[in-house]
C-alpha cells in the first residue's frame, strides 16, 4: 500500500475486511452471484496539526470504524440496474449496498472512498484507499481523490429506474454522499421510508464534544506515524 508523501506528518491506516456476496451481470451469461472476501485500507490524515484538529480527527477515525464495523459484514453488492434486485431486495435479508454501475472493484473503490470522506467530513482527511477481493484473482485497487469529484451520479440513479411505479427515494442525496451509516437508498411507501437502522450509530460519536466544544483528551500525534517495521 502507498502511504502519503512526506507533505503528512502524521497519519493512520485503518483496515477492514468483510465478507460479502456480489452480483455480476453479464450480457451473454447472465447474472450470477460470488462469494467474496473484501479488504479495505483506508489512509487517514488529520485535517492539520492543531489540538483541535486532533480531537475531530479522532472523532472521524471512530465514525468511520464503527460504520465498517456495524455495515461491512456478509452484505450483498448490487447494481441499481440488474435484473435481479427485484428478486433479492424482497428476498433476503442481508444488508445490501447498491452500485450504480458494475459491481467491479474500480467503482467499489470509488464509491467506498466517497462515503468514506462524507462520514469524516471536516473531521478528518481519507487521503487513499486500497481494495483486495478473492474473486477476482486477488487483484488489489489503490484510490485516492484529491478534489472531491468523484464523477459519481445523484439521486437520480435510484429515481429514474423506480419512475415507472411512482415510487421515489426518500433521500436528496445517494448514499455515498450521505454521512449516514447506510449502503442503499431508502423509498417512501405510504409515507413512511423503509430503513434498515432505526437509529443511526454514527450520529452520537463525538456529538458532546463538536456541539459543546467540551474539553477533549490531549491527542499524541505520534500514534498517527508510520512505524518502521
Amino acid at each position: 500500500m502507498e502511504y502519503p508523501s512526506e507533505e503528512y506528518k502524521s497519519f493512520i491506516v485503518l483496515p477492514h475486511t468483510f465478507s460479502a456476496i456480489r452480483v455480476f451481470d453479464e450480457k451473454d451469461a447472465g447474472s450470477h452471484l460470488t462469494a467474496t472476501d473484501i479488504t479495505l485500507k483506508f489512509s487517514c490524515t488529520p485535517t492539520d496539526e492543531t489540538a483541535d484538529a486532533g480531537a475531530k480527527a479522532m472523532i472521524g477515525y471512530q465514525r468511520l470504524r464503527t460504520w465498517l464495523e456495524a455495515v461491512f459484514q456478509n452484505i450483498i453488492i448490487i447494481d441499481i440496474n440488474s435484473p435481479m434486485i427485484g428478486s433479492i431486495h424482497g428476498g433476503v435479508s442481508n444488508l445490501l449496498m447498491f452500485t450504480p454501475g458494475k459491481t467491479d472493484d474500480g467503482l467499489l473503490s470509488i464509491l467506498f472512498h466517497a462515503k468514506a470522506a462524507a462520514i469524516t467530513e471536516g473531521l478528518l482527511d481519507i487521503h487513499s484507499i486500497w481494495m483486495s477481493s478473492t474473486d477476482t484473482e486477488d487483484s488489489e485497487r489503490y484510490y485516492r481523490n484529491s478534489d472531491g469529484d468523484y464523477g459519481l451520479p445523484d439521486i437520480s440513479y435510484f429515481n429514474d429506474r423506480l419512475a415507472s411505479d411512482g415510487t421515489m427515494s426518500s433521500n436528496k442525496r445517494p448514499w455515498w454522499e450521505r454521512p449516514t451509516v447506510d449502503i442503499c437508498e431508502y423509498a417512501q411507501e405510504d409515507g413512511e421510508d423503509v430503513v434498515w437502522f432505526e437509529n443511526d450509530p454514527l450520529l452520537d460519536i463525538g456529538k458532546e464534544y463538536l456541539t459543546e466544544k467540551s474539553e477533549a483528551d490531549i491527542i499524541v500525534f505520534d500514534a498517527w506515524k508510520k512505524k518502521d517495521i
